[in-house]
Order: structure tokens, then sequence, then C-alpha cells
């Protein structure tokens, strides 16, 4: 129920920011890869990325040649533990994590002709985690499995560098994808040692990713930062 209404408060922060700066409308999918810290876990427990994407949504204002984007993103965080130790009745764990996004970032564009663009990205990334649920796997065939797993979360926040470059497929439809990369100055849970909830959750502080959608333009007159004939 708490994400229902967390989804929803998100919602409406996006319908409100849409009626404020919009300019354009930006639909996207993406595939992040978390770089994981391994110190914690030891030299018997090995930690791999397992298959995640992002499907996101952003509203777009234009100022020159530059753009303000905000959005909101559905995404998935989910990993494997291996375990090394012979002694160890545990042979693999498969966690999966969900999260909202709400991203505010300032580009400035660095080149654009007649149809392409590339510019420069810079801004915070607002994050969530919900639904920690978590599958182990025994050496000896069994497995157990927990769902929404207790864990005290609160917002967090990364720091975004990313590159981005956009393609003009008609007047008002234009073709993008970007490069980021995302450092967590603000983590989205408390610090392992408090709760032995938290030994399984990675605090991983570095992410990069490539998103690639489309965008739409409303704007009757032409944009300066696209140097359209």
């Amino acid at each position: 129920m708490d994400s229902r209404k967390n989804l929803l408060f998100l919602l409406l922060i996006f319908l409100l920011s849409k009626s404020l700066l919009s300019q354009s409308i930006s639909a996207y999918a993406g595939y992040p890869y978390y770089f994981m810290q391994l110190e914690k876990y030891g030299e018997f427990i090995d930690v791999k990325n397992n298959g995640n994407y992002i499907l996101g949504l952003s509203v777009n204002k234009y100022l020159g040649s530059s753009r303000i984007e905000l959005g909101f993103a559905y995404g998935t965080k989910n990993y494997s533990f291996y375990y090394r130790d012979i002694y160890s009745p545990v042979e693999k764990e498969n966690v999966q994590l969900n999260y909202y996004f709400i991203p505010f970032i300032f580009n400035h564009r660095l080149f654009s002709d007649s149809s392409n663009t590339i510019s420069l990205s810079l801004g915070t990334v607002f994050i969530k985690a919900f639904g920690y649920s978590k599958e182990t796997i025994f050496k000896d065939g069994t497995k157990t499995n927990q769902e929404n797993i207790p864990v005290d979360y609160k917002w967090g926040n990364t720091l975004r560098l990313g590159f981005k470059y956009s393609r003009f497929l008609s007047a008002k439809l234009i073709l993008f994808t970007e490069l980021y990369a995302n450092y967590k100055f603000n983590m989205d849970y408390y610090e392992s040692g408090s709760s032995l909830q938290y030994f399984n959750l990675t605090d991983d502080r570095f992410d990069i990713g490539i998103n690639i959608g489309v965008e739409w333009l409303f704007n009757k007159n032409k944009l300066t930062y696209y140097k359209r004939k």
C-alpha cells in the first residue's frame, strides 16, 4: 500500500511539472549497470548484476542553448550472490529490487547542425527502492523464497553526468540516445550494521547506463537549442 501511495505522489508531481515546464515530452527505455562494493562480503562471495532495465517519461523546458528536464521512471536492480565457500550450504542468492527515479537534469548543447545535436547532461536523480525479494538456492538443490523483505528504505540521491545524441526524424519527433554515469552521494537505505536485514543489500555508489528514446516537440516555433534550417 505504501508503495502505491508513493507512486501516486510521484505521478502527481510529474503531472504538475508537465503543466509548468513542458515544451516537449520524452519516453525512453534504458539499461543500467551497477558496480558493487565487494569488500564487506568477504573473499568467498561474488556479486554480479543480472538483467536490469529502466522505463521513463520526462518533460522538457528549453532555454536558448540549454534545456531543463524533469521526469519519472521505474527501474529494476537485480543481482546475485555466488558463494564459493565449500562449507556454506548456500550456492546462490538471487536478489530483486524495484526503484522509482525522479531525474532533474540540466542539458547544455555542445554541437548542433540541421539534423544532429550533442549535449552535456548534469543533474541529480532522486531514488526510492521498494519490493526487496530474495531467492536462496542451496547446494542440495532446494530453494527458499522471501517476498517483500522489510527494509527501512529512504529517499536517496545520485549525481549524474552524461552525454546525449539527438537526431530529428521529423519536424516534431526526435530520436535520442544517452550515455550516463551516476554517483550515489546520499544512500537510499540506512547504512549496514544497524540491522541484519541489510547484510544482503549491496552498498553500491556508482553505476553507468544507456537510454534510448523519442522526444515529441509541442512548441510551434523553432527552438534555438536545435539549429534547424
